[in-house]
């Protein structure tokens, strides 16, 4: 049954309720903007269509204390609009309150809420059960509740209702006296000018069809929300003799997933799909040319394949959600692994040296090649700090070799490490095996002999500063020279800077002044000037420019200068009488040493036979 209604009419005697089943708010600015200019340019006795909402009617029936019945309505399509129109109209009522009472109370009881026989709260639109709490208490309440948001739809609800409330005090800035009556059309234009197609589902066997076409219209669902869709919808389509609890333990399920991610600061689509993509790899496929998202989850738990085995199908669904929940910590440990709750079920003593080599990773901007491998060894050993440690510092030299050095492709030796991963989760190796294959597999990409050749110098330029990984290497260094001490600059300071900020070239760039043409010939400068050698850290270079080396090396406790610096590189710049080809090749010479010993791997192999039969060796013989 397809028919077009105002807004008015669409609420008018109806209880609106989003399923469980459904994708928490995902408006965002764009769509505001887009409804808000929808309205700002409707002429007045226009309509403007706002596409179709489609409903499933329900056997419910709520009465209002006055004995007006209240029929219930699944939105399975059209919950975005709804939500928006809902927050829109709560704002306006806000305004409508201070001078029009009557009004405002006919706005809260015709859209937002009215009492029933009991004399309790109903609701005329009720989100899903992630969301629905927060709306009527957060959001809707009057006034509103000390709660924040938790997930990223909470948020989205609160940055809504913020924007219209900012539209609204901009207006009645703009309108002055006239705002009472610019308001009054305004609501008109929402409840009587805005139309939709409604479109009632007569049939429950329906709802899957359009939920399947749903998913592909309006703002894109993340691969996350889509699994969350899907397997409610199946809990939804279970035939078994005893009841069960699947629907609610996979709400609670996703509630606990999109409560983490946001704590941790993951809430975009893109680090679902990633936790998605992982914890796949990790329990069901390593093949990772295989994934295709939602759709393989959908494949796999295909009611058709199920047909007559829906008990089997709950098992798999149930196990399918809690191995996703328990990925779900180690995988923001992988990502923000100095998060105040990264790993604090591990030693306390521990955990600083976990968050900063974990952090390395983040750093060198390589981590999902090995997140099926962090997972599994968070899960396997829960309380094995020395082993996630382990991991740690082989994948860092594994990202730093393969990537950086060698410049391989991101997906270099990826199947190997998501089979590792797999094999690690599912016990089909142990764990030191996992860790000589990493160690094996980093050498065939880059050898100890490529590593040795790829920093030796010639008589042509070394060019060192164009490489994309010198910042981290010479952060690096500086934790190495802080030792105990600890670095004083945060890695923040260079992460995104400009390298023309946070490079300082010892021989300038431009070495056009008498101290450095009586020290570096033509042939030198081209020679060193990019060189490691005659490369540092500094956080801010300007004041530095062309000047000769002993205005920058300066004098402790006397302006900006090497002696005075936060960085220990530069002070151990210093140390140095002069600046020549002798000083450049001295200082290369320690960096080097250290930056080969740094990322060194023992290359003596272990034939993999012998390995899986041997005791597990001391971790620091495989880690070096």
């Amino acid at each position: 049954m397809n028919s077009v209604y105002t807004l008015e009419e669409l609420f008018s005697g109806k209880v609106l309720v989003v399923p469980d089943y459904q994708r928490g708010y995902a408006w965002e600015d764009k769509q505001w903007n887009d409804f808000l200019d929808d309205l700002e340019y409707l002429s007045e006795g226009k309509h403007h269509y706002t596409g179709t909402v489609v409903l499933h009617q329900q056997a419910e029936t709520v009465r209002d204390e006055e004995g007006r019945s209240h029929k219930v309505f699944h939105v399975v399509d059209g919950q975005q609009r709804l939500t928006t129109v809902v927050l829109l109209l709560e704002c306006i009522r806000t305004h409508f309150a201070g001078f029009n009472a009557t009004l405002a109370t006919g706005i809260r009881k015709s859209y937002i809420e009215f009492r029933d026989l009991n004399q309790q709260p109903s609701y005329k639109l009720r989100l899903n059960e992630d969301c629905h709490e927060y709306f009527i208490c957060n959001i809707l309440a009057d006034p509103t509740g000390p709660q924040g948001p938790i997930i990223a739809s909470h948020k989205r609800l609160k940055e809504a209702k913020a924007h219209f409330i900012k539209y609204l005090t901009k207006r009645k800035t703009e309108e002055g006296d006239g705002f009472p009556e610019w308001l009054l059309r305004f609501y008109e234009k929402v409840v009587l000018q805005l139309k939709v197609s409604q479109y009632i589902v007569e049939q429950s066997s329906e709802v899957g069809v359009i939920f399947e076409v749903m998913n592909n219209r309006g703002k894109p669902l993340s691969e996350l929300e889509k699994v969350k869709n899907y397997l409610l919808y199946l809990a939804s389509k279970l035939e078994l003799e005893e009841q069960h609890d699947l629907a609610d333990r996979i709400n609670t399920t996703w509630a606990a997933i999109f409560q983490r991610l946001m704590a941790s600061g993951l809430n975009s689509s893109a680090d679902e799909d990633r936790l998605l993509r992982a914890h796949w790899l990790m329990v069901y496929d390593p093949n990772a040319k295989e994934w295709t998202g939602s759709t393989s989850v959908k494949e796999k738990y295909n009611l058709k394949l199920y047909h007559g085995k829906h008990k089997k199908l709950l098992d798999g669904l149930a196990s399918y959600a809690s191995s996703l929940k328990n990925a779900v910590l180690p995988f923001c440990e992988a990502f923000r692994p100095s998060h105040s709750n990264a790993f604090s079920a591990l030693d306390e003593a521990a955990r600083p040296e976990l968050r900063n080599r974990g952090e390395k990773l983040r750093r060198i901007k390589v981590v999902a090649p090995f997140l099926p491998l962090l997972i599994a060894c968070r899960l396997k050993f829960p309380a094995d700090h020395a082993k996630y440690l382990a991991l740690l510092k082989i994948s860092e030299i594994f990202a730093f070799r393969v990537y950086r050095i060698m410049q391989k492709r991101s997906d270099a030796g990826q199947a190997t490490l998501f089979q590792l991963g797999y094999s690690l989760y599912n016990d089909e190796k142990k764990f030191q095996e996992v860790l000589f294959e990493i160690r094996r597999l980093a050498l065939s990409h880059c050898t100890n002999a490529d590593f040795a050749e790829d920093c030796a110098i010639d008589d042509v330029e070394s060019d060192w500063y164009s490489w994309n990984a010198l910042k981290y290497v010479l952060y690096e260094y500086e934790e190495h020279l802080a030792g105990k001490h600890g670095v004083k600059v945060s890695w923040d300071v260079f992460d995104t800077a400009d390298p023309q900020r946070t490079i300082e070239h010892i021989l300038p760039q431009t070495a056009d002044t008498k101290f450095w043409r009586e020290r570096f010939d033509r042939a030198q400068r081209r020679r060193f000037t990019h060189d490691i050698g005659n490369l540092c850290l500094t956080e801010d270079n300007s004041a530095y420019g062309n000047n000769p080396f002993p205005d920058k090396k300066g004098q402790p406790g006397k302006g900006r200068c090497y002696s005075n610096s936060n960085l220990f590189q530069e002070r151990e710049l210093a140390q140095y009488d002069d600046w020549t080809e002798e000083t450049v090749l001295r200082r290369r010479e320690k960096f080097i040493k250290w930056y080969l010993d740094r990322w060194h791997l023992e290359d003596s192999d272990i034939p993999a036979e012998e390995l899986a039969q041997a005791e597990e060796p001391p971790l620091e013989d495989i880690t070096n």
